[in-house]
């Protein structure tokens, strides 16, 4: 038996969705650091031509990263495993101003292919993508983000790009409210 949500909870809606996969996105701040933040609202949206989607919090405070990446178009999609768990959950802290979490937690940049925003050489895959169209969608704007490359660790991944999981458990979000 299914119990029918309220209208006043509706909100609450991504939890249905649960366990999410979290990435850690990789942007330019204004003064040419890698800004990194973990983000679980990303999903592909097209396999032809190759397109991802991203919401990211713009009301009542936009993000750091949709700044980032209305100034520049530009972003990398990192996947994680379980190993990087404890620092993804570290980046979603608020820091103080001036502080550069890519380099408090001691991430390396993988060098990107096209779109210049390094990616994290500790995660599994790296997506890099170009903005498309930022469409406002209530309290988040959806990023359309075209494709441009990626890369991928062999033994985490085969050549059909299906993860091997006797080489690494993949990281999984489960919202905990109580």
């Amino acid at each position: 038996m299914k119990k029918l949500l309220n209208q006043d909870k509706l909100c609450l809606h991504m939890r249905l969705l649960q366990p999410s996969r979290p990435v850690l996105g990789t942007s330019f701040n204004e003064n040419k650091t890698i800004n990194v933040a973990p983000f679980s609202w990303v999903t592909p949206i097209s396999s032809e031509p190759p397109m991802i989607g991203l919401a990211l919090l713009a009301r009542p405070k936009e993000q750091k990263s949709l700044d980032n990446i209305r100034r520049t178009y530009k972003f990398v999609i990192n996947i994680p495993d379980l190993s990087l768990a404890e620092k993804i959950v570290r980046c979603s802290y608020q820091h103080k101003p001036g502080i550069n979490k890519f380099e408090q937690y001691k991430f390396t940049p993988q060098i990107s292919r096209v779109v210049q925003v390094p990616g994290v050489a500790e995660c599994d895959s790296c997506i890099e993508c170009r903005c498309q169209n930022i469409l406002s969608i209530g309290d988040h704007d959806l990023i359309i983000a075209s494709i441009e490359s990626a890369a991928y660790d062999t033994e985490k991944f085969d050549d059909d790009l299906l993860r091997n999981l006797k080489n690494g458990t993949p990281c999984l979000h489960f919202a905990q409210y109580r």
